[in-house]
């Protein structure tokens, strides 16, 4: 458990640093973020977001949602709202493409097994076949050491 915490903390930071980045034009307009695409509500990148996420993984979400939800109900909407709502749903890349991406992220970051594993699992469900997924982790063996 202790681990798992560390690892959601992490990824806190993260979202933190490069969130409020996103953040800065939404909270400038009153509550309304332009994006490329529109105006968008925080309640419409929750539920674009929600609407994702459970495409990718809805499994592995809701378990997680729940492990979450007495310790930081509000990390679990905030990471929907940006990953799901602001980043995954960017015109330009096809879900299975960000979904690759992702996974060879995580494997580059390489501690953060409990992430890779649900993208892993999301990357099967929106179309990448097992094959596709060793040979992102083998292509990525030669430059992450």
């Amino acid at each position: 458990m202790q681990r798992l915490m560390r690892i959601a903390l992490m990824g806190v930071v993260v979202f933190a640093i490069v969130g409020f980045i996103q953040f800065l034009p939404f909270a400038q307009s009153g509550g309304t973020a332009v994006t490329q695409e529109a105006s968008t509500t925080v309640g419409d990148r929750l539920q674009r977001g929600l609407r994702l996420v459970r495409r990718v993984n809805q499994d592995d979400f809701e378990r997680g949602q729940q492990n979450f939800a007495g310790i930081a109900p509000d990390l679990v909407r905030y990471s929907v709202e940006y990953a799901y709502g602001d980043l995954l749903s960017r015109p330009g890349l096809d879900l299975k493409s960000r979904q690759i991406a992702t996974v060879a992220a995580l494997t580059a970051l390489g501690n953060v097994q409990p992430q890779l594993k649900f993208h892993i699992n999301g990357a099967l469900n929106v179309g990448c076949t097992r094959q596709e997924i060793v040979e992102i982790i083998t292509q990525l063996s030669a430059y992450v050491g």
